[in-house]
């Protein structure tokens, strides 16, 4: 996701907050959620099938407001 978003002024945090057991969100800052997944079950399809370039291309539109 780093290499995606190189050149935007994007601090990246893994974990700010306890993870919820079983769900994968993006947020920006503020706190405002672009990709909520979950609860997901393995083998973890939707996580999966996500296409990151396209979540990448709405955290820069978020960052953007």
């Amino acid at each position: 996701m780093e290499a995606l978003l190189a050149g935007e002024a994007a601090a990246v945090e893994i974990n700010a907050e306890k993870p919820r057991r079983g769900f994968f969100e993006v947020r920006v800052r503020g706190g405002a959620t672009v990709v909520s997944l979950g609860p997901l079950k393995r083998p973890f399809g939707p996580l999966r099938e996500l296409d990151l370039e396209d979540v990448a291309e709405d955290v820069k539109a978020a960052l953007s407001k």
